[in-house]
């Protein structure tokens, strides 16, 4: 324990991130101030929910990269929805120069045991893991980081995908979502507490204080809210981060299908 403490205290004395010069990315500077913020006073456990299009996904792998760089970890696991699976594959080593494994390949279903412990970075689908046998074997596994994309589906505390996660032992937790709160407050309030127990007060006080009855989106004393989960969330928008998207165009092209086409489409 005085080994680790002391390799924690000697990695987080750099304000800079040691790791850019091995990343292939385009350097944003308000991703750079996150990954800072959430490997310095967030201690590790963030909510990243920046406004979708300003990429968390890179935030995330380069809070990602930078831990690996400076010793702080080396077993991780990637959680995201099946569809996003291959991808974050690829990012991880095309931009991080991060192998992983993914829930999409063979050898899980071969060598479930094998597959969960003798590699170091793995990119796992929601889905199995909330499965019991391999949930059984992946929360013994001893993970530095575990990061969970599109988050939002842990909203519900009773829900197998919550629960999943909540009983993966980790030093290090991100979840990324640009959408924390879709019902209610109480959607963020489940979020927090996966990440830091006891960060926001009791569900029972937390509902009388900050939650309006009838308007569930909307808290009572925003601004001591805001200040609480200061401490655990970070959200850039457009404005902050000084990114200039093009507008969207939506268009309807219309088209008329030749005679062959409109045959096969009948049978």
């Amino acid at each position: 324990m005085r080994e680790r403490a002391a390799q924690w205290w000697v990695s987080n004395q750099c304000d800079n991130l040691i790791s850019l010069p091995f990343c292939r990315i385009r350097q944003m500077e308000y991703q750079i101030r996150t990954v800072l913020r959430v490997l310095g006073p967030l201690r590790g456990r963030a909510l990243l929910s920046d406004e979708v299009g300003l990429w968390k996904t890179i935030e995330a792998g380069l809070a990602l990269k930078e831990w690996i760089t400076r010793g702080l970890v080396k077993r991780f696991l990637v959680i995201t929805v099946t569809s996003l699976v291959d991808q974050w594959e690829e990012e991880l080593n095309d931009k991080f120069n991060l192998a992983t494994v993914t829930t999409n390949q063979g050898l899980i279903r071969s060598n479930a045991g094998q597959f969960w412990w003798d590699n170091m970075g793995i990119v796992a689908s929601l889905h199995t893991i909330k499965l019991a046998a391999h949930l059984e074997m992946a929360s013994t596994v001893p993970w530095d980081l575990v990061i969970v994309d599109e988050a939002h589906y842990l909203r519900n505390r009773e829900s197998q995908a919550w629960q999943a996660v909540n009983v993966l032992p980790r030093r290090f937790l991100s979840l990324l979502t640009a959408t924390p709160v879709q019902n209610s407050l109480e959607d963020l309030y489940n979020l927090v507490t996966l990440l830091q127990p006891g960060q926001l007060p009791s569900p029972k006080e937390f509902k009388k204080r900050f939650m309006d009855t009838k308007r569930l989106r909307q808290p009572h004393e925003p601004d001591e809210l805001r200040r609480i989960l200061g401490q655990v969330m970070i959200r850039n928008t457009r404005s902050n981060a000084g990114i200039n998207l093009p507008r969207r165009r939506a268009e309807t092209a219309l088209f008329q299908a030749d005679a062959m086409e409109q045959e096969f489409w009948k049978k």
